[in-house]
């Protein structure tokens, strides 16, 4: 007998009997176990939430329902009908969302006071994705949307609407007075109409003790393009199709108003909006604006004076005559009648820049001033290109205020006016390079310019040149040296493609 041959066989039947003990011992632990977190009893795993929900109807709950269930960056799709909302639909913090209509402007939504947005939950650094796109909106007298919280919203864009609404409504509200929040994204292709005074836009917070960088030419911004308000009658001129204040970072490009100020607070509200930037524009007022003082085009844009401001490249047209201050802007602590319970800029309030001699400067450069970033460092303002429609004609940018209007903004160094309403035709005309700033062909930059005559402000501001081939702003950042100071942030908004 083989000793040897038989103890190798029975050891491997041992080590088999072994090993289907264990096998059979672990399946009895694991069927007695709870099942895992996520994992459905069955061995099913849960449907994970749907990229796309289409609603069965347009009602209120529906739309709600559903973008509580969409996955984080998914779609709703709302069936067309006609419905009435009248409370708030919330978007999460926690994930973002697109809200459309299945077929563009065939939702027709009554709405009476907010109805889509975040009350307060914005929160953090939030880069989510969220969308409202294809609606009708009528009705409302309060904030139709209206996006509030304490953080920094990045990506947000409202298209393709269509509001018709009651006079003293307001579109779309950012932000609340007593929050600081930031907002970037882009609100595109919506029509707004009323038969009286509304607003598309009113972006707003409280003052912000550590602002953020400067804006100007950035993403950084909320953008508002291609967009259309056609007003019937200004039944308020204190409404503006668009308002800003508290830090708000606002690009206003490519839009067409008709009976509204395109317009902005400043320093005595909440520091006011640290960047505006107003191109491409056309801007009329017709007979709807008889009896306002409003007929001849007076303050069609109109900036109570705070941050960076550049207004370029925009048309107006006025309803009868033609003011010479289609473009305006304010300062309202250069008077005591005008500061609002802020200290008069005049050299005695620590706020205050407050340059030697005082007899000259009266306080300057005032806090949060136009023509100042936020930081405080000159950032002058620059106006180009804005003419009537009808004539061809120049206008320019005008300053008003009080008792020291011309300490605080002084031309050729707070403020440059394109010398004419024509490109340069030589590297000399109709812009030499002395005073105000041309526009034209970057070959046709003037080889000699004046930089900033303060010299506290050295390499900053200056005689400026915009380069309509490389859509390039220069300023003369020392005598006869040009350096590039600005660019258009880029168009149509990369959230559009």
């Amino acid at each position: 007998m083989d000793v040897t041959a038989h103890s190798g066989a029975g050891a491997r039947r041992v080590a088999g009997l072994f090993l289907l003990t264990l096998v059979l011992s672990a399946a009895l632990l694991t069927a007695s176990l709870p099942p895992a977190r996520g994992v459905v009893p069955g061995g099913s795993a849960p449907d994970p939430a749907p990229r796309l929900l289409r609603t069965t109807s347009c009602h209120q709950a529906k739309v709600e329902r559903a973008l509580e269930r969409v996955a984080d960056g998914g779609v709703v799709e709302v069936r067309p009908g006609a419905c009435r909302w009248s409370k708030w639909i919330q978007f999460s913090n926690a994930k973002g969302a697109t809200l459309r209509c299945a077929k563009r402007y065939a939702c027709d939504i009554v709405v009476s006071g907010t109805v889509l947005g975040m009350n307060g939950q914005l929160q953090g650094r939030n880069r989510h994705l969220y969308r409202i796109s294809g609606f009708r909106f009528s009705g409302s007298a309060g904030m139709v949307i209206w996006f509030h919280g304490t953080g920094v919203l990045e990506r947000v864009r409202i298209d393709h609407n269509r509001f018709r609404l009651a006079p003293s409504s307001y579109a779309m509200f950012f932000g609340e007075v007593s929050a600081v929040a930031q907002f970037h994204g882009v609100i595109d292709h919506n029509r707004l109409a009323s038969r009286g005074s509304v607003a598309l836009l009113h972006s707003l917070g409280d003052l912000d003790d550590t602002p953020p960088a400067p804006a100007l030419g950035t993403r950084r911004n909320l953008f508002v393009e291609d967009n259309v308000v056609d007003i019937d009658t200004i039944t308020n001129t204190g409404l503006g199709c668009m308002d800003a204040w508290g830090g708000a970072q606002v690009v206003w490009r490519h839009n067409r108003t008709r009976n509204c100020l395109v317009a902005s607070h400043g320093t005595l509200h909440a520091g006011g909006p640290a960047n505006v930037e107003v191109y491409g524009n056309l801007m009329e007022v017709d007979k709807g604006s008889k009896g306002t003082g409003l007929e001849d085009g007076y303050r069609l844009f109109h900036h109570q004076g705070s941050g960076s401001i550049l207004v370029f490249d925009n048309r107006f047209r006025a309803y009868r005559g033609r003011t010479q201050v289609a473009v305006s802007v304010y300062d309202y602590r250069s008077d005591p009648s005008t500061t609002g319970g802020m200290p008069l800029c005049d050299g005695t309030a620590a706020i205050d820049g407050n340059r030697d001699p005082g007899e000259t400067y009266r306080g300057y450069p005032c806090w949060h001033q136009a023509a100042r970033d936020f930081e405080g460092r000159l950032t002058p303002m620059y106006a180009w290109r804005n003419r009537w429609a009808d004539t061809g004609q120049r206008v320019r940018l005008a300053t008003e205020g009080g008792l020291y209007l011309a300490e605080h903004l002084a031309a050729h160094r707070d403020y440059y006016n394109a010398v004419s309403a024509k490109a340069q035709t030589s590297r000399t005309a109709p812009f030499d390079g002395s005073r105000g700033m041309g526009f034209g062909a970057l070959s046709r930059r003037p080889p000699r310019c004046t930089p900033t005559p303060e010299a506290l402000d050295a390499g900053r501001g200056g005689v400026g040149y915009y380069a309509t081939d490389t859509e390039t702003l220069f300023w003369c950042s020392a005598e006869d040296t040009w350096t590039a100071h600005y660019r258009p942030f880029d168009y149509p908004h990369p959230l559009t493609r």
